[in-house]
């Protein structure tokens, strides 16, 4: 096993959780899991491990009953009945069980580390059948079990006992050695034929046991016999005789044969099947991870666009829905204050919409008039936030159906569905931009002179120019009253509308900012079920498919 390849295994060991996690396909996912703990395992406990040693076979074929019988008692429950081993049952030394359980603690689970263990003494076991996502493990201090671990595995007929038999399949890769066991009712059982198959490919020892349930004579060297034989990969077929009313075998000469030659066996099943076993699975993964990769990139950048042309074209928030009319109205009216008809106009408005004839003329014409509109000049909060609300909340339905379209929308789920619709955070940058509004039109307000005016206005200089200019030709005094207001009327002249321009396009910017974080979510739901490209997990995953093989 070479150094990348030992540097993979940790890494996709150590990264079992996060992989998980991806939600990328399971059938892919558990495969590469199982297999790299597998190897990881056996790496890390060396060639003085003993073998592990499982039997495969049918209902009733006897599978439990030869357990016992290495055991020595009834460990196992045995009959015809399906299910009765729904779960794999373990026997090891006492000595391995803890050697393995010190591995774990000093690195990271690896045998099978979502199921639960449930240990037992065989000195004091009684029949135990396993149960779906449980081991049940049996431990004993006999020496001679130091040699091997034992298992009992689920029945394989996928007729009566599909769960069994894919619990089973997920075990056999973790054995040294196989041990079919056949009788003449299941002896050209189809489902042997992919266990026999990955077997042979992952190059395990194999072992057949035909159980005799009562004929006389079994022919060894008969066609069907030597077929069989070919069909396990076995030298030698071991025939047990008929037990009668025993419940184990004991002193029976055919066992004892059968014993020695598994006791007999030191073989280790290689490493390199293993890996091989893994790569097609590692290989998919990395192909699905591009192609979300792929995915994502296209969804961001339609996100983008949809969010600045929408942006682009999003019209300013009209001042007359935030503000109330009497503060729009003097603001707008700036450095014109001494101009009698456009004040006249202003008082006029008032009185007839408004009512309230004193407070009309101290707007329009009182020597306080600043006072009065700084007392007016408050942003209606709730109204304004209502209004950027609504324009975000639009932009966000657009993007999100232009997202949910594609047809691999799924990977980024809704990515709206956490914003809500009063963000807290959203009302205090609003409420920001607002104050900073107020204290510019107060200043404004405060400044508001025609010496101010033409001084921080040169466009104001040139409207008084023409208004002077139209007095040559017309009655004295009377141009300027007409010019000057619709001057300011038809063109953007004056403090306020810059300091207006400037609370719009920041209003607009919070709904920039508050979008594009949204749209950076994208990127979080890409973490959530991809890898970037220098991810070690994903590295690992490409050693494994041969990409960055050394």
């Amino acid at each position: 096993m070479t150094d990348s390849n030992q540097q993979a295994l940790d890494t996709v060991v150590l990264s079992a959780d996060r992989l998980r996690s991806l939600s990328l396909p399971a059938e892919e996912v558990e495969p590469v899991l199982d297999l790299a703990m597998l190897a990881a395992l056996r790496r890390r406990m060396g060639e003085n491990r003993p073998p592990w040693v499982g039997f495969i076979g049918c209902t009733g074929s006897g599978k439990s009953t030869i357990f016992n019988s290495l055991c020595l008692r009834e460990a196992c429950i045995t009959g015809w009945k399906a299910h009765n081993t729904s779960g794999p049952v373990m026997l090891s030394s006492t000595r391995f069980h803890q050697s393995l359980e010190d591995l774990e603690r000093q690195f990271t689970p690896l045998f099978l580390p979502r199921w639960k263990r449930e240990c037992f003494s065989l000195d004091q076991i009684r029949s135990e059948a396993g149960a779906p996502g449980a081991i049940h493990w049996i431990l004993t201090d006999n020496a001679s079990w130091e040699r091997m671990v034992l298992f009992d595995l689920p029945d394989i007929n996928t007729t009566r006992a599909l769960y069994e038999n894919r619990l089973a399949m997920t075990l056999l890769p973790w054995l040294d050695v196989v041990v079919y066991i056949v009788d003449e009712e299941t002896l050209y059982h189809r489902d042997y034929e992919e266990p026999v198959a990955q077997a042979k490919s992952l190059q395990q020892r194999r072992l057949c046991v035909l159980n005799n349930r009562g004929r006389d004579r079994i022919e060894l060297d008969h066609p069907d016999l030597q077929g069989v034989r070919e069909f396990f990969g076995v030298d030698t077929l071991h025939v047990l005789p008929d037990l009668g009313d025993k419940p184990i075998f004991d002193s029976e000469p055919e066992f004892l044969r059968f014993r020695d030659d598994l006791f007999t066996t030191n073989t280790r099943a290689p490493h390199r099947p293993i890996f091989d076993r893994l790569a097609p699975h590692a290989e998919k993964l990395v192909k699905e991870n591009e192609r979300r990769g792929k995915i994502f990139v296209e969804l961001q950048k339609r996100a983008e666009q949809i969010a600045q042309k929408r942006l682009a074209n999003e019209p300013p928030i009209p001042m007359h829905r935030v503000l109330n009319d009497e503060a729009l109205q003097v603001l707008e009216h700036l450095g014109l204050k001494r101009f009698s008809v456009s004040n006249l106009l202003q008082f006029l408005k008032r009185i007839t919409t408004k009512g309230a004839l004193r407070s009309s003329f101290t707007l329009a014409f009182g020597s306080h008039r600043e006072d009065a509109a700084a007392h007016l000049l408050h942003l209606d909060a709730d109204k304004l936030s209502h209004e950027a609300s609504a324009r975000l909340f639009d932009h966000r339905e657009a993007i999100s159906q232009a997202l949910h379209s594609h047809a691999d929308a799924g990977l980024i789920g809704d990515i709206f569905a956490s914003c809500a619709p009063d963000d807290p955070s959203f009302r205090r940058e609003l409420a920001g931009v607002a104050r900073r509004f107020e204290e510019d039109c107060r200043e404004l307000i405060a400044s508001d002179s025609i010496s101010a005016s033409l001084k921080n206005d040169p466009l104001l200089a040139v409207g008084l120019l023409a208004a002077l200019i139209a007095d040559v030709f017309t009655v004295p005094g009377f141009g300027s009253w007409a010019l000057i207001p619709s001057v300011f009327k038809f063109l953007p002249l004056g403090k306020f509308e810059k300091t207006k321009r400037d609370f719009q396009q920041r209003i607009r910017d919070v709904i920039r900012e508050s979008l594009m974080e949204d749209l950076h979510k994208i990127q979080s739901a890409r973490r959530n079920v991809t890898m970037d490209p220098s991810d070690p997990l994903l590295s690992a995953l490409r050693i494994f498919a041969g990409h960055d093989q050394n």
